[in-house]
């Protein structure tokens, strides 16, 4: 994976300084399934047609308002843990 693409994402999408790091350790350690995803949309921004526990990635950008790089850590943790992340999500987080 590119960190310096992936910085220049974050930052692009408005990411705070002070977060950076985080959530480049976090697009790091995206499960196995996303990851090729992930490089691919980071190259050509095309969508990927995921769905994990009824979510999208494009249902996460229109309905809740996330940036791709949120859509795909959301999705990574609709992976690890569904009840939790599905519970926040019912909750309306962004």
């Amino acid at each position: 994976m590119n960190k310096k693409k992936v910085i220049a994402e974050l930052k692009e999408e408005g990411f705070p300084e002070h977060i950076i790091d985080r959530t480049l350790s976090k697009v790091a350690n995206l499960q196995p399934s996303l990851k090729t995803s992930f490089e691919q949309w980071l190259k050509d921004k095309v969508h990927p047609s995921i769905a994990i526990e009824g979510y999208t990635f494009d249902s996460l950008v229109a309905q809740y308002g996330m940036t791709g790089i949120g859509a795909f850590l959301t999705l990574d943790w609709l992976i690890r843990e569904p009840n939790e992340a599905k519970n926040h999500l019912i909750k309306g987080i962004k």
